[in-house]
């Protein structure tokens, strides 16, 4: 094969590609778990195998399956009418989509909480997620109001009552940061598991490895670091048929002790936790503003009581396909919450602990009613408590504003290659600023750059000027992340005032509170006004911000008129 014969197939096979497997005359479903240089190895879902150790010798075939997708599994999980009304939590299903009237909530019972650091919101929170038949809520965590002390809180009142609770999310790094805090707050290894593949040292593979009947496994299989590779290398397929039999036994006893279960969200660990009789009290779904309806709803049915924990004004799932959207399925079940139960059925944490009070000022007016608080520990602070040498020329003020609407052809948008726009002036101004910064005291690790568009992404990162370890980044690498001072680069720039992704608010929302210290936005403010939150954006940048204006010059690099 040629080398580019090479590289379409690693990308056709590359992990998460689901596929058909053919041996002999059966058929199987898989999906690519690793690929290596010369091989790849796949999971293979099926029940009731009992002829592998006759597979020796066949030649397989693999082929891609649009029948065998995520998408398929959630047809077939939703069209089970006779399974769906069994489980534990269809009567809230029913509650939500169905006009099934909602339970009058008592009085809840008071708590003791575990942390004494909980604000007053964040108590709420926690109280109404355990109260006894409260058995949905949403509990919306703006950027840095401290959801995941939340999540934990929950978390360890559950476990710590006898009950057993699943906390899913839709990323193994949302999940190692809750179960990461909850370890830390709950030390007794039995109580947690870890069922994503790969997971460290709450994983299930680890749990198994110090069962006491791992020594049993061990006399099927050769030791090895990796139990997964060391199953599935296995030259006898009746040791490995054996060994596969032992390995869910000793999951099911895992699970059947566990109190608290993590995992990411995905169809095959619901159907992996139904077949190993894992049974919670609870389910907690962590980022649930950036799951699709169909998915969570498929993981809540699981318990009685359920907890959706997110932000629904954020970035949230993607389409599947434009079909997909245009039927509602890329909605998600905090969207539907809130227009359908308002407060009835959410409530809001409203105090942040992350950013100066002007730079979440238009976000709070904007998305969250005015209800956002800045913590006083926050609420004044600027870049001045981090510079070391302090040097003449550099901005200080929270939110900084380069308007470049005057400033002539060279600040103007670019398309690059027909798919994307950068826009050179801009990118000028951002790196001069990042260097007065970094010469100043400033830490490039605290420093970030967001656009919205991946042509200006690729201008600024080719141009090579020592800043590896500044992140830039399109907005969706920056979700649930937090750096010192965020510079943006708005890149449209038109007589059109064509503005593209900056319509598109909750991405604007996330852009606008990553910043700590310092929020500096470089763009045409006449682009602004095509928006009425755009335009509120321009007029709260005119009362909090420094404005830079920037003058058209002979050499079109533009002049800084302050």
């Amino acid at each position: 094969m040629t080398d580019e014969q090479v590289r379409r197939i690693s990308v056709l096979l590359r992990p998460g590609v689901w596929l058909q497997l053919v041996a002999g005359t059966e058929k199987y479903t898989v999906v690519v778990l690793e690929q290596k240089v010369d091989s790849i190895r796949l999971k293979l879902f099926a029940k009731g195998i009992t002829d592998m150790e006759n597979w020796d010798g066949l030649s397989f075939t693999l082929s891609f399956e649009k029948e065998s997708s995520p998408l398929s599994y959630l047809t077939e999980f939703w069209s089970d009418r006779k399974s769906l009304v069994k489980m534990p939590g269809w009567a809230n299903f029913l509650m939500a989509h169905h006009g099934m009237a909602l339970p009058v909530m008592g009085k809840t019972k008071s708590i003791k909480f575990y942390s004494g650091n909980l604000n007053h919101s964040q108590q709420n929170a926690v109280t109404k997620a355990l109260a006894p038949r409260q058995n949905i809520l949403s509990i919306q965590g703006p950027p840095g109001t401290g959801k995941t002390a939340v999540v934990a809180e929950i978390i360890q009142q559950v476990a710590r009552s006898g009950k057993k609770i699943l906390v899913l999310a839709p990323s193994r790094k949302a999940i190692n940061n809750v179960s990461a805090r909850v370890h830390q707050l709950i030390q007794n290894p039995s109580y947690h598991c870890n069922v994503t593949h790969g997971s460290g040292t709450l994983s299930i593979n680890d749990r198994i490895r110090s069962h006491d009947d791992f020594s049993t496994l061990e006399a099927f299989l050769p030791v090895s670091s990796d139990l997964d590779s060391q199953i599935e290398d296995s030259t006898s397929m009746k040791r490995f048929n054996q060994a596969m039999r032992l390995k869910a036994t000793l999951k099911t006893q895992i699970l059947e002790h566990a109190k608290v279960v993590y995992s990411t969200i995905q169809s095959s660990v619901v159907r992996q936790l139904q077949y190993h009789k894992f049974q919670p009290d609870y389910v907690v779904i962590d980022e649930a503003a950036q799951t699709w309806e169909c998915v969570a709803w498929q993981a809540a049915l699981l318990a009685p009581k359920v907890i959706f924990v997110g932000d629904q004004n954020q970035l949230t799932a993607s389409a599947m396909s434009a079909k997909a959207a245009e039927n509602g399925l890329t909605r998600t079940v905090m969207e539907h919450i809130e227009k359908n139960f308002g407060k009835t059925l959410q409530t809001r944490l409203t105090k942040q602990y992350r950013a100066n009070e002007k730079i979440m000022r238009w976000s709070n007016e904007v998305f969250y009613d005015g209800e956002i608080e800045a913590d006083e520990s926050v609420k004044n602070i600027t870049i001045d408590e981090l510079l070391q040498n302090p040097k003449g020329g550099l901005i200080k003020d929270p939110i900084v504003f380069y308007d470049t609407a005057e400033a002539g052809h060279f600040y103007r948008e670019k398309r690059t290659q027909g798919i994307s726009f950068e826009n050179p002036g801009e990118a000028n101004v951002l790196i001069a600023h990042v260097k007065r910064l970094i010469e100043a005291g400033i830490r490039q690790e605290d420093i970030g750059i967001i656009t919205p568009y991946t042509g200006q992404v690729r201008l600024l990162r080719e141009a090579n000027l020592g800043l590896e370890n500044v992140l830039i980044s399109t907005v969706d690498g920056f979700q649930g992340g937090e750096h010192e001072v965020i510079l943006l680069s708005l890149v449209r720039s038109n007589n059109n005032q064509s503005i593209g992704f900056l319509t598109d608010l909750r991405r604007m929302n996330v852009s606008l509170t990553r910043a700590k210290r310092q929020l500096f936005i470089v763009g045409d403010s006449r682009m602004l006004q095509v928006e009425p939150a755009l335009k509120r954006l321009h007029e709260i940048l005119l009362e909090e911000g420094k404005v830079v204006t920037l003058k058209e010059t002979k050499k079109t690099a533009g002049k800084a008129k302050h």
